[in-house]
């Protein structure tokens, strides 16, 4: 999965991330981020979530914990003949322990 990836602060990952992406790339990355799968999973009292993206920035896994212990991950990627296009390669529910 993501070996050696590298956690970002999520307040400014804009900073820290999308500014060394091209304009195209800063789109489609926030575009897979806003998705549907994630705004499907986010409930009143779920805590922050967090960013893991890789050291080529190719791949990036968002997570957070659910209000009932649950964890939500989703992965997202860049597509193999456009690095500059990113979308969302799957949600996994994490059962609480």
């Amino acid at each position: 999965m993501l070996q050696h990836g590298r956690f970002l602060n999520l307040l400014n990952f804009e900073e820290e991330l999308l500014s060394s992406f091209s304009k195209e790339e800063q789109s489609s990355f926030l575009e897979a981020f806003y998705s549907e799968e994630r705004r499907e999973n986010l409930d009143m009292g779920d805590k922050m979530s967090a960013l893991l993206i890789s050291p080529d920035k190719s791949q990036a896994l968002i997570y957070w914990e659910k209000a009932n212990g649950s964890y939500v991950v989703i992965k997202m990627k860049t597509k193999i003949t456009s690095s500059h296009t990113w979308y969302v390669d799957g949600v996994s529910i994490l059962p609480a322990k």
